[in-house]
């Protein structure tokens, strides 16, 4: 797990440096407490996770995908800035979304960050589309998420 930990950590960076009003909360979430939350999900569901290596076996993206009470969710994707370009954020999309229609979601979803609205085009490319805003307070630091 300390390659995909290594690309989740990229993603929460390139999150916190988009992110206007969270990168405090944001900062404060470490990879074992993904996991954690993760680990959490995929006992309500079913969890999936797919890696892509390359040929000296580094990972150089990822996709964490979810089921729950029939509900497909992107949890998670990233592809290495040095491998972008080279279709492999489409190939574990597609992976993901073939995983959902054998499970017979009725619904697919995936949350994006406040700040990465740029990534909205690569999954209008699958159908997804942005349905509704949900606005979150902002916690003052003493206060929990």
């Amino acid at each position: 797990m300390p390659q995909l930990a290594e690309l989740w950590l990229a993603l929460r960076d390139h999150h916190i440096e988009k992110s206007t009003f969270f990168k405090e909360q944001l900062e404060n979430v470490d990879f074992p407490q993904r996991l954690t939350q993760l680990e959490q999900k995929g006992e309500l569901g079913q969890i999936q996770v797919g890696i892509v290596l390359n040929s000296d076996d580094e990972a150089r993206g990822y996709c964490i995908a979810t089921i729950v009470e029939r509900v497909g969710e992107i949890e998670s994707i990233y592809v290495h800035p040095d491998s972008r370009g080279l279709g492999l954020g489409s190939k574990l999309m597609h992976h993901a979304l073939e995983w959902f229609e054998r499970q017979e979601v009725n619904r697919q979803q995936i949350y994006v960050a406040e700040g990465n609205e740029e990534s909205w085009s690569f999954y209008a490319r699958f159908g997804f589309f942005p349905r509704v805003s949900i606005l979150t307070r902002l916690q003052k630091s003493s206060e929990t998420l």
